[in-house]
């Protein structure tokens, strides 16, 4: 068999991967795409919706009598999580459900001023339109199932991307690296189109997606954490029974416990106990650093909720590492506007490239692709 029968017996090969795989996901990452351009500018845009006041960031509360004014805002519910976000200094928000081991994402969240503790409103975790576009974004409306099938198809597109670039990249060479809307060929202009946004956007689209993936499987990884890392460092305390109905200690002391071990670095959220992020009987409270990038790692502390004693505070694992630095960088929040608009830029670019090889495949649907030889600097590679 000659060197160029087996080149284009690979390229067919090749071609096969990248058609079926691409019309395998397409639809859906087309879908998390177009939900994305929005989530990219959530914050600017829920500024402009609902401009954040200002609130006294000089004094607080300390945290056990804010959560008594949510509780109070919500009585039956019993406190899940404490957030306190950077981009709304002055407020805490506490989320609620209606056990302690409610599902987080139908928590309520109410909202207190740390300053005064007055209530300043509450909301959901999936709300309005954005709330509508994140949903959608994450899970298709699905749950963790969604989440988890939305992650199967950035796999398959992850294929199709790679499997694009080998069959195509040869054939780039040969022309010039320009895409002519004024062309006669309508199915040129198409071919050319794709092609061209697929090699500017390849790296990017595969940074994206990667990205996403891992975000897709994050709950199962902090499961995996909870079950091994954090299981190991309080199993000398799990084997000591509790008392029916005992009550957790302050979440204050335990907060200050981690300001005790983590003294450079900012609070920004605790699971308590009994929750799907936590053990039976402890806090888990989250710090991150200030510089850039540790802004973006979480470090735990773990506490005894029964006894109030410091457990440990121990570094997450490098896979925990990898999730929590691509979320940030799955929707360019790392560099601010600059960073934002570029995303935003490509994010269209990928639009277009999913929708026109959606248009190459179906005027070319009943053609049989023929690979009889080598594609030539004049000759296009055969597409179904």
């Amino acid at each position: 068999m000659s060197a160029t029968s087996k080149s284009n017996r690979s390229l067919k090969a090749w071609y096969s991967v990248h058609k079926w795989s691409s019309l395998i996901c397409t639809l859906f990452i087309l879908v998390a795409c177009v939900t994305g351009l929005p989530l990219i500018f959530h914050s600017e845009i829920e500024s402009a919706i609902e401009p954040a006041s200002s609130f006294s960031t000089a004094k607080s509360l300390d945290f056990d009598a804010l959560l008594a004014k949510a509780e109070q805002a919500s009585p039956g519910k019993a406190v899940q999580f404490v957030l306190r976000e950077p981009s709304s200094p002055g407020v805490t928000a506490i989320g609620l459900g209606e056990t302690v081991g409610a599902p987080i994402g139908a928590s309520e969240i109410i909202l207190v001023e740390n300053a005064t503790g007055e209530i300043q409103g509450s909301q959901v975790i999936y709300e309005g339109v954005l709330g509508f576009f994140a949903q959608l974004h994450i899970e298709l409306f699905a749950g963790q199932f969604g989440t988890l099938f939305l992650g199967l198809m950035t796999l398959f597109f992850i294929v199709s991307i790679i499997s694009g670039i080998v069959v195509y990249a040869p054939f780039m060479k040969h022309r010039s690296f320009q895409f002519s809307p004024t062309g006669k060929n309508t199915k040129r202009r198409w071919f050319d189109l794709h092609n061209s946004l697929g090699m500017v956007l390849g790296v990017w689209l595969l940074v994206v997606s990667i990205t996403g993936a891992i975000n897709t499987v994050g709950a199962p990884l902090i499961q995996l954490w909870l079950m091994t890392d954090m299981q190991q460092e309080v199993s000398a305390e799990m084997d000591t029974p509790l008392p029916d109905n005992w009550q957790r200690t302050s979440f204050e002391a335990a907060y200050q416990q981690a300001r005790t071990e983590l003294p450079d670095s900012q609070f920004y959220f605790a699971m308590f106990p009994g929750t799907e992020l936590s053990s039976d009987r402890h806090y888990l409270v989250f710090s991150t650093g200030t510089a850039p990038v540790t802004s973006r790692l979480f470090q735990p502390t773990i506490v005894n909720a029964y006894t109030g004693a410091f457990v440990s505070a121990p570094e997450f694992p490098t896979y925990m590492k990898v999730f929590l630095l691509s979320q940030p960088l799955h929707f360019g929040d790392y560099g601010g506007w600059p960073l934002k608009v570029a995303w935003a830029l490509l994010d269209i670019g990928a639009i277009i490239l999913l929708c026109s090889g959606l248009v190459l495949w179906w005027r070319r649907r009943k053609s049989v692709p023929k690979f009889g030889r080598a594609p030539t600097a004049s000759e296009d590679p055969q597409i179904g």
